[in-house]
């Protein structure tokens, strides 16, 4: 589009051509610090009604609905800035609406830019906006890795996004500022997994909290397999790599229900690391975060005989790190199920270290001089405890949803830990089986303890 044509014939050359694209055409380089600014009557050129009506998807040839006027007529008035930056983020459709009305009902516009992080949290809006921290670098070469990776995330999204399941809330976009980063996405009003934990210190156990919670989990593994098996020509095997009840996010369903609907938020999706990139982390940095996500990493990443098995097949292998995390989530769940709050921060403190600073499920021990990765003792400990609760028992969804986690999800040998797939038809069978046998839910019978 020539960049001196009237607004006619921008509205229909955005057929073509994203607006957003147009206005980063527009930029100039600033002569003190050479960072690209859109100059005011570049603005006013490419924001006007055409230009922003078919950005929300509206059309002009009929009547506008009064909110739409309302939203059209705010952009046009008071937040042409605050629009040209949104879609230089890539918002578009439904979202790129669902932000400016959201900026338009908290009467921020133009006057409040520059944008403060405050000013962000005030907005208390249906979209999150979060900076991801500690972006440090050894050197050059991880720097520049990283922001290859960043740009291959921020180029997944819309793929992600197509996927369209009910239990994935991938970001809405992704943002650069110079060396900050952030991510936006969908509002969680539950908080997350482990907010929902914290808020019910003493769950109320009941058949109809156990279906949903395993039906829950069962949505979960269904989204860890579908983002395990999306692919492109430029993204194999794909793996989410950093499952917690941090990064599952909770959205309310109403009184009804309890748990609501559990979702795995996603930024990107990591692909195959190398040897290199598991060897890098065989001396992590110590973390005093009481729930690191050192917590829920597998012992491939730290145990290098079991790095190199990873990186033999690289098949299922690779993704079998989400399964495990995932068996973390699931055996802290119960926990929380059974025992409450209380007893799972217990368990917390327990697998913590000396400092205070959080640890994985597992621990590495010396056998013939040679580093052996082995289920941590007090992980064991615990779920051979809940194994003999009454409501633990053979023939009942947590039985077997415990059995199931020891036996096939905390496996250290990547040769007998399950697969996504593998993970999911069993959620299935147990979800089924409840669905078909009431009492298999709940017995009833549970002691207090």
């Amino acid at each position: 589009m020539d960049s001196d044509s009237d607004d006619s014939s921008l509205g229909s050359d955005l057929e073509d051509e994203f607006l957003g694209v147009e206005i980063v055409k527009e930029f100039e380089r600033s002569s003190f610090d050479r960072h690209g600014f859109l100059p005011h009557d570049r603005i006013d050129k490419l924001i006007t009604r055409p230009s922003v009506a078919h950005a929300l998807d509206l059309d002009l040839t009929r009547d506008l609905k009064p909110k739409d006027e309302s939203l059209l007529n705010f952009i046009l008035q008071s937040a042409k800035r605050v629009f040209a930056i949104i879609l230089t983020c890539h918002f578009r459709g439904s979202d790129l609406r669902r932000m400016m009305e959201t900026f338009r009902r908290k009467h921020f516009d133009d006057k409040d830019l520059p944008v403060t992080s405050d000013a962000l949290l005030e907005l208390d809006s249906d979209v999150a906006i979060e900076e991801i921290k500690d972006l440090h670098y050894n050197n050059e070469l991880e720097q520049q890795n990283a922001k290859m990776e960043w740009k291959d995330g921020a180029r997944n999204l819309g793929n992600i996004k197509a996927l369209n399941h009910p239990n994935i809330v991938p970001s809405i976009a992704v943002i650069r500022r110079g060396e900050k980063r952030y991510f936006v996405s969908q509002w969680a009003d539950g908080g997350n997994l482990q907010d929902l934990w914290k808020s019910i210190p003493h769950p109320n156990l009941s058949a109809d909290l156990v279906r949903e919670s395993l039906q829950q989990l069962q949505g979960l593994a269904s989204a860890l397999y579908k983002l395990q098996n999306w692919r492109t020509k430029a993204t194999r095997d794909p793996r989410h790599g950093d499952i917690k009840p941090e990064s599952i996010l909770r959205f309310r369903n109403g009184p009804s229900t309890v748990v609501g609907t559990l979702k795995i938020a996603v930024i990107g999706l990591e692909q195959h690391p190398t040897i290199t990139s598991y060897r890098g982390l065989l001396t992590p940095p110590p973390t005093t975060a009481l729930y690191g996500t050192i917590s829920y990493e597998p012992p491939e990443v730290l145990n290098q005989e079991l790095a190199e098995e990873a990186m033999s097949n690289l098949g299922d292998i690779s993704n079998l790190h989400d399964v495990w995390s995932l068996g973390c989530v699931i055996l802290e769940f119960l926990v929380w199920l059974l025992y409450g709050y209380d007893e799972l921060t217990r368990f917390h403190e327990k697998i913590r270290g000396p400092m205070g600073e959080a640890r994985p499920f597992y621990v590495i021990e010396q056998d013939n001089g040679k580093p052996v990765a082995k289920v941590c003792s007090i992980v064991t400990h615990y779920m051979d405890y809940i194994s003999k609760d009454p409501e633990c028992a053979e023939g009942t969804g947590l039985g077997d949803l415990l059995r199931f986690t020891q036996r096939y999800l905390l496996v250290v040998s990547l040769a007998f830990r399950s697969t996504a797939e593998t993970c999911l038809n069993l959620l299935d069978l147990i979800v089924k089986m409840g669905e078909e046998n009431e009492p298999y839910w709940f017995t009833g019978t549970k002691e207090m303890i």
